[in-house]
């Protein structure tokens, strides 16, 4: 940007004011995005807790236990190994 800064006073100051004022307003909508962005971030990572959750539920060392059923399957299964060793 090639402009020409005034050379009275009067208009100095109000070029400043006005840049000192945009400058605010930028680090006014910067803080509520940051805020923002914190916020999402948060909720992410709890998101992430919840499917971490979710997969140790759905996927953990549980769910490879054996039900009931299971367990006298794998016992007749075995059984003729044993009868023939």
């Amino acid at each position: 940007m090639t402009a020409v800064a005034p050379d009275d006073v009067a208009a100095l100051k109000a070029l400043l004011t006005a840049t000192e004022a945009a400058l605010a307003a930028s680090q006014a909508a910067l803080a509520e995005r940051t805020a923002a962005l914190a916020e999402t971030e948060e909720a992410r990572r709890r998101l992430e807790l919840m499917l971490d959750d979710m997969r140790r539920e759905r996927f953990g060392a549980s769910s490879e236990r054996l039900g009931p059923d299971q367990y006298n399957y794998c016992k007749r299964s075995a059984a003729p190994l044993r009868a023939g060793a």
